[in-house]
């Protein structure tokens, strides 16, 4: 019986594209283990430079549910509020429940001796309080990217302190977009246009927002460090409201759990000289880039829990002394209007380098990347 002459060529074919396939899939192994490699130290970074000394661990402590539930539900309820204009209803409508008064005690009184449970279940409850707020603040609420988006939900407040307080921010805009052009560099004109309209009116929004408090908390009788911890919500609700607003016009998802956690992040650094910041921008990039790998999120819930405590102490200690400026006779007030609004602002600006598309990254017209938005 005769072979075919063509049976050597069939076979040396074969092998070819067998080992092809075969190097193509190694390489595509290796390429992905490389991505995790990378991912895991980038978060090992960050873990280091939030406080190199931290403590916090999983130690399989966990809230009783109906207290996490307490927990859950007045925080939501403070937010929307906040965010929604309404600030002036949150001490009418919703007294601080018994947990909320204990974590306040603990943070004013942050240094005294606790024992390493009693510091999880109050590190535990920050947590609580940063994701129900990172969950609630865009809820059936648009991104504040126009007048329009932005009008049926301003805090109503003094309208010369309004209006100083937008000369302020627009003024530092303008300074900002002559001499800080390395801060986003994109050519996406679309992504620079909104993410400045919603910086402006959340930094707004922030200043009115506390003005409102301060006045209003006068006549309730919760005491200095509730009112000032009612303030550091009210904040932190507007800054993550403008932060998920900025982060989705780069075309990310905001439930992602690497976008949570470079939310929190952008809060906690001090400013994008900051090395925290500068780490955080090489995740946000490898995110933007579709490079984080399917991983565990377990070191993402360690490094949330490490920076929950921290932001929330720093958002205190920021709120007392813009609560201190207050009192200055006269100029009082509007210094701590234009104190809380420029803080915001410089949150903003964070946000606004974090999440900068790179050229590398085909960007989308990305003002169709929210349902919340309009377009002007």
């Amino acid at each position: 019986m005769a072979v075919s002459t063509h049976f050597p060529l069939y076979f040396f074919t074969l092998i070819f594209l067998v080992t092809f396939v075969i190097t193509e899939n190694l390489l595509v192994i290796a390429s992905e283990q490389n991505k995790e490699s990378e991912y895991l130290q980038l978060l090992e970074r960050i873990k280091t430079e939030i406080e190199e000394n931290s403590s916090i661990q999983n130690g399989g402590i966990n809230i009783d549910p109906e207290i996490s539930t307490e927990l859950r539900e007045w925080i939501a309820g403070v937010t929307k509020l906040c965010i929604s204009g309404k600030v002036s209803s949150v001490f009418e409508e919703l007294e601080p429940p018994r947990e909320i008064i204990e974590l306040i005690n603990y943070i004013d009184n942050s240094g005294t001796r606790r024992k390493d449970q009693e510091k999880e279940i109050d590190v535990l409850k920050a947590n609580i309080i940063l994701d129900t707020i990172y969950d609630t603040v865009d809820r059936d609420l648009p991104y504040f990217r126009s007048e329009e988006d932005f009008s049926p939900y301003a805090p109503r407040y003094s309208p010369l302190q309004t209006i100083l307080s937008s000369i302020v921010i627009r003024s530092q805009q303008t300074i900002d977009t002559y001499l800080s052009t390395s801060i986003c560099t994109t050519t996406n004109e679309t992504f620079h246009r909104l993410a400045d309209k919603s910086i402006f009116y959340n930094s707004l929004s922030s200043g009115l927002s506390s003005s409102i408090l301060t006045h209003d908390s006068k006549n309730f009788g919760f005491g200095k460090k509730t009112n000032v911890f009612v303030d550091t919500i009210s904040t932190l609700s507007i800054q993550i409201h403008m932060i998920k607003s900025v982060a989705s016009l780069a075309n990310l998802d905001t439930n992602d759990d690497t976008v949570r956690t470079l939310v929190y992040l952008c809060i906690a650094s001090n400013g994008i000289k900051n090395p925290l910041t500068k780490t955080a921008r090489e995740l946000a990039m490898m995110t933007m880039q579709r490079m984080v790998p399917n991983i565990p999120t377990s070191a993402l819930k360690i490094i949330n829990k490490q920076i929950s405590m921290k932001l929330i102490e720093k958002k205190e200690g920021e709120e007392e002394f813009v609560n201190w400026v207050s009192t200055i006779p006269f100029a009082g007030k509007l210094a701590m209007f234009v104190c809380d609004s420029m803080a915001t602002y410089g949150v903003g600006k964070t946000a606004k380098y974090l999440f900068c598309p790179s050229e590398k990254i085909r960007t989308e017209d990305t003002s169709k990347s929210s349902p919340n938005n309009n377009e002007l």
